[in-house]
């Protein structure tokens, strides 16, 4: 309000951010649901939106097997805790596009993610072609985008999770901005262009290839990418 009042523009609102850290998990690489059900819960705690008035999600998607059956587990256990009752959660992977960042990672995730809500379409995770089996029966809660897609005109929160070595699983709450707003009452969207999958994606200078490599091979791992 007291941006407004100033005259400025409100990209988007952060809600929340929380986070949690393994205590089970075998592997410092290796996140547990448990863990980040928990990051996720306590970021949904205190705020005014509710787990089903979340329509998408940019994940860590590092393209690795355990990793993203755990995030999808935990974004559809927590967010669609009830069947039926809200259109899945649209999973995106800014990853999949630029590669891995490292620090930077957090930051990527959430400029995806009011993109997504500010232009009302989600970007699909680049190269995937199919869903790994153990994800197959939460799709109806939680769904890997394999395309750009237009995001619903109901969804106007968002949410991003971020992973780190050792254990430590963020996530945070975001709403769009006045654009967004405006855009997703008058039901108006951006076109997103599919990305050309036939070739590598752009990786910035000093970033790790991680997701963007896995993502470019995607094609010939038999369980998909996600």
């Amino acid at each position: 309000d007291d941006a407004r009042k100033a005259g400025d523009t409100v990209h988007a609102i952060i809600r929340n951010v929380a986070g949690s850290s393994e205590y089970k998990s075998k592997s410092m690489v290796t996140p547990t649901e448990d863990a980040l059900r928990f990051a996720i819960e306590e970021g949904m705690r205190n705020v005014s939106v509710k787990p089903e008035e979340i329509g998408v999600v940019d994940t860590h998607g590092s393209a690795n097997r355990l990793s993203d059956i755990a995030e999808a587990g935990a974004i559809a256990g927590v967010l669609r805790p009830e069947e039926g009752k809200a259109p899945p959660v649209r999973i995106t992977a800014v990853k999949s596009h630029v590669g891995h960042s490292y620090g930077g990672s957090g930051t990527a995730g959430m400029l995806s993610v009011i993109g997504a809500l500010n232009n009302r379409a989600v970007p699909g995770i680049r190269n995937l072609k199919n869903v790994r089996p153990e994800i197959e029966p939460i799709l109806h809660k939680a769904s890997p985008q394999m395309g750009s897609e237009v995001l619903e005109k109901e969804f106007v929160h968002g949410g991003v999770t971020s992973l780190g070595l050792g254990g430590a699983n963020y996530f945070a709450v975001v709403s769009a901005g006045d654009e967004g707003l405006k855009n997703a009452e008058e039901g108006r969207n951006l076109d997103i262009p599919e990305p050309d999958t036939e070739k590598p994606a752009s990786i910035p200078s000093g970033a790790a290839p991680a997701a963007a490599v896995a993502g470019a091979v995607g094609s010939g791992i038999p369980e998909g990418i996600f």
